[in-house]
This record gives C-alpha cells, structure tokens and sequence, in this order.
C-alpha cells in the first residue's frame, strides 16, 4: 500500500488520519487482507507512526520519486507474482475491488497489469500488478517518468469497469466532510 507522499492539499499526513476512527491506512490494509492478500506493507511516509498502528512498513527506495517510485518499491518488496498495490487515502475501500483486479489480471497471462475503470476512464491506482513487469516499468523511470498511469499504459493492461463511488480517495479536508 502507498503511504508515501507530502498531502499536501490534505495539510497532514493522510495515512495517519483518522476517518471513523480508524488511520486511513489501518482500514485499507484490513481491507486488502479481507480480500485474501497474504501480507500487506505500507510503502513510505512515517515508518514510525504506520508501524504504531500495527501495520508493516519498508522506506521507499526514492522517496521523492511520487507514486511510480513507490509501485517500484512494492514490487521489488512483495515476494509474490501477483501484487495489488492500493492508496492509503480509499474513502471506503470494499475487498470485491482487490479480488475482482487480482482475478482479471491472473485470467488473462498476456497482460502485465489490472485497472480500475468509472465512466470509461481508466485508474493507475488500486492495480493488480505482475511483478514481471517490473523491468518494463524500471526502463521508464529510468528514462525520466513519474507518473504512474504513463508508465501502466505502456504494458498490456486489463481495464475493469467498477461502480462509480468505488475509487473515492480523500485528497483534502472537504472530502472527509461527514466523517470523524
């Protein structure tokens, strides 16, 4: 799970916050595991903070590298073939979202990556990643990229079609407005 990141527009750390009294990162992670992964580890931001919480947590390799550099990270962390790397910051993150990415990435072996797609528009993040494609996705950031969706859409991908309130994230203070 991503939990790197300045939060900027948020003013604090978005892993850490509390949203029904619960650290955003806490109910992801439960979620994730929920949905069946073997291990969830958090990729980045207050190593110190996010293993008080209970969760499991590596540096980023190049903390400053956005979000790329933390799928970079995941990849060459998680021992799997199969990895599911989520944002810390899901309003309300449901386990069928990681189960339906994983199946439709392992349901078809051509492709490298399973996206999150709401009103034809696809996502970079919740991905069902293989860690094969980790050559692929080190050669563009090698050469400059940062941007997750830029380097996915150079692999084969499969595009999901979710429900629409599925990939709500909160990126400032007015999107938990009803929340503790």
């Amino acid at each position: 799970m991503l939990t790197g990141g300045r939060s900027r527009r948020m003013g604090r750390d978005k892993a850490l916050l509390s949203v029904d009294d619960v650290p955003m990162a806490r109910r992801v992670a439960q979620v994730l595991l929920t949905a069946g992964a073997a291990d969830v580890t958090c990729i980045g931001g207050d190593l110190h903070g996010l293993r008080a919480a209970g969760l499991s947590a590596v540096p980023d390799d190049d903390p400053d590298a956005g979000p790329l550099g933390g799928v970079l990270t995941a990849i060459g962390t998680l021992a799997a073939a199969i990895v599911v790397i989520a944002p810390c910051d899901l309003l309300d993150p449901q386990p069928a979202l990681f189960t339906t990415l994983a199946g439709a990435l392992a349901d078809r072996s051509s492709a490298g990556a399973a996206v999150p797609s709401t009103d034809g528009r696809w996502r970079p993040l919740p991905v069902a990643l293989r860690a094969s494609c980790r050559d692929a996705l080190d050669a563009a950031y090698a050469s400059g990229e940062r941007a997750v969706h830029r380097a996915l859409a150079q692999l084969d991908l499969v595009i999901v079609a979710v429900a629409a309130g599925t990939l709500a994230d909160a990126d400032t203070p007015e999107d938990l407005r009803g929340r503790r």
